[in-house]
């Protein structure tokens, strides 16, 4: 059976597939070989084992974190340690994951939009460049995290329009001290930063909101998908790409690119990717 594991920053999903079946299916938080100790990193491939991911002869896995071959094989080290009865591990970024289940063996631009962003340009085979990527300090720009930043941010600095402000703080309890604790001192801040994703979506209609949203799109787009100046279709796959897949729409149309498709994650996608081969 093959094991396919998509892992973001914030969640991690796990599918047993037999041929072209699902078997099994479960999610455990992302795994993040830059932010995470072994321990951790081990104690999330046990809790995916005790839901039922077990006996797999084949591990395709993609993931935040494993653009460096040193974290790639420090993926796949622990994955052999948890998963002894897989013959073949196969580690790679979440980007190109992103790519496959998108454009398959065409070409295309890719992007992720979720926790954080990521960009690249595919030729139907392996990445040929990549923008994005930077976390959320020196970019992420059109991520959850970018965007609950910028909220945050003017939050600080009492720039947020009165009613906006008062539902804040009514809503997550929100005062300098705990964004100050959550952002530096706790464990996963792009996480703590994306969690305002939804209540950003839930305002949008309010023009300081609706700012946030289009600049930090228009921002990705500009920073990672424009200097390619290719045109051909645009994919997007991710939570923030799903959920405001009107906002990156109107986005696209100003900046004159093309639309691909649009997948809240891709995991579909890799299933149909990695299915063994007809038989003539």
């Amino acid at each position: 059976m093959n094991l396919i594991i998509d892992s973001g920053a914030t969640k991690a999903t796990w599918t047993l597939t037999d041929g072209s079946q699902v078997v099994m299916q479960t999610y455990t938080a992302g795994l993040h070989p830059l932010l995470m100790p072994d321990e951790t990193l081990r104690a999330l491939m046990l809790e995916a084992q005790q839901r039922g991911i077990t006996f797999p002869s084949h591990i395709h896995y993609y993931g935040t974190g494993c653009r460096s071959e040193q974290a790639r094989e420090r993926i796949a080290q622990l994955l052999r340690e948890s998963f002894p009865t897989a013959t073949t591990i196969d580690v790679q970024t979440d980007l190109l994951g992103a790519a496959r289940a998108s454009c398959g063996w065409t070409h295309g631009i890719v992007c992720i939009l979720g926790t954080g962003s990521n960009a690249c340009l595919y030729d139907g085979k392996q990445i040929l460049a990549n923008r994005g990527g930077y976390g959320f300090i020196l970019g992420d720009e059109g991520s959850g995290a970018a965007m609950g930043r910028q909220l945050l941010s003017d939050f600080l600095h009492d720039l947020l329009p009165p009613t906006i402000r008062t539902a804040l703080i009514e809503r997550y309890q929100l005062s300098t001290d705990a964004i100050i604790e959550a952002t530096y001192r706790r464990a996963a801040p792009s996480r703590f930063l994306a969690s305002f994703a939804p209540f950003l979506l839930e305002h949008n209609t309010d023009a300081h909101i609706r700012h946030i949203i289009e600049q930090q799109l228009t921002l990705f787009l500009q920073k990672c998908v424009c200097p390619y100046a290719a045109a051909i279709p645009v994919h997007f796959i991710g939570s923030i790409a799903w959920h405001f897949q009107a906002f990156v729409h109107e986005a696209l149309q100003l900046q004159q690119l093309q639309l691909g498709s649009i997948s809240a994650d891709p995991m579909g996608g890799l299933v149909a990717f990695h299915q063994p081969p007809i038989a003539p």
